[in-house]
């Protein structure tokens, strides 16, 4: 039996802002009944859940928004999910000189810079037993970098649970693993209901940053745009950036790196095994050669 003969299954919820798809593929060595594939599926999609409630920074009683409450007034017990992400989070910091830095919720907020001294990551303390301190104020926002978490703790709950190939796109935050490939392709920044593809993407991860959708006169429009971290201003850049990886919450981290430096060659690149694309918005391709097929 071909492998396309047997069971695949796909699955959309709307999560993390956006809609997130799980498609998970069996094989014919260790085949699933379409009622397993189901199971993996929703378990996969209970860790997102789970994840999305614990980072979200517009909800009062997330884990993330008692951080910022709490976090400098003195040691804090904080989960091993937003530990975890958190040391990333920090080590992508200092990897990139500061140009990833998700401590500036406060521009998303539209906080005046002199109501509160926000710190950074660069002022939170990792501490023994899971307990964190920091040194100012924070107004930490995770935003891509934890939808690009969930979607690697997703992928990895459908490999524990024998799923053979399949992908989890949550709004353009994509990985692939396993032996199917799967076509990649772009919004053009000056026509971003078109598309323009990449490639196929085998065992790795895709994500893009763009103001596609900004909005003026939207609520969250900054949340929606790149901001320099210490100019604190939201980037007018009409280009469209990405970034493929073996991880989709380092694909996502440096979707911002590449759009800030304007480096396809920064050194952060290298470190995680990411590739980087530019895509002008008066151009008809994209400045590193499209591949055919990309594998981590």
């Amino acid at each position: 039996m071909r492998v396309n003969q047997l069971p695949s299954l796909t699955r959309c919820k709307p999560l993390l802002g956006t809609y997130v798809e799980i498609t998970a593929h069996t094989d014919g060595d260790h085949p699933l009944a379409y009622r397993d594939l189901t199971y993996c599926i929703e378990k996969a999609f209970s860790t997102i859940q789970d994840l999305h409630h614990r980072f979200n920074f517009y909800a009062e009683n997330s884990e993330l928004s008692h951080l910022n409450r709490l976090a400098h007034l003195g040691s804090l017990e904080i989960s091993p999910q937003l530990k975890a992400l958190l040391l990333i989070a920090s080590e992508m910091y200092c990897h990139s000189e500061g140009l990833f830095n998700c401590g500036i919720g406060q521009c998303t907020l539209r906080l005046a810079k002199d109501q509160v001294r926000f710190g950074d990551l660069s002022d939170l303390q990792f501490l023994a037993h899971d307990h964190v301190y920091a040194n100012r104020p924070l107004c930490l926002n995770l935003g891509g970098i934890a939808k690009g978490y969930a979607v690697d703790c997703a992928v990895d709950i459908l490999l524990k649970e024998g799923v053979a190939a399949g992908c989890v796109n949550a709004g353009g935050d994509l990985r692939v693993f396993g032996h199917q490939a799967q076509k990649i392709h772009l919004r053009m920044p000056h026509q971003c209901h078109a598309l323009i593809e990449l490639g196929e993407l085998q065992n790795g991860a895709v994500a893009s940053s763009a103001n596609y959708f900004f909005s003026p006169t939207s609520v969250r429009t900054l949340d929606q745009r790149i901001v320099h971290p210490e100019q604190q201003l939201p980037s007018n850049s009409p280009h469209s950036y990405s970034i493929i990886a073996p991880q989709c919450v380092h694909a996502d981290a440096l979707t911002k790196v590449l759009a800030l430096s304007q480096q396809i060659v920064h050194p952060c690149f290298e470190r995680y095994g990411a590739k980087p694309f530019i895509f002008y918005h008066d151009a008809n391709d994209i400045t590193n050669a499209t591949l055919k097929k990309i594998r981590h």
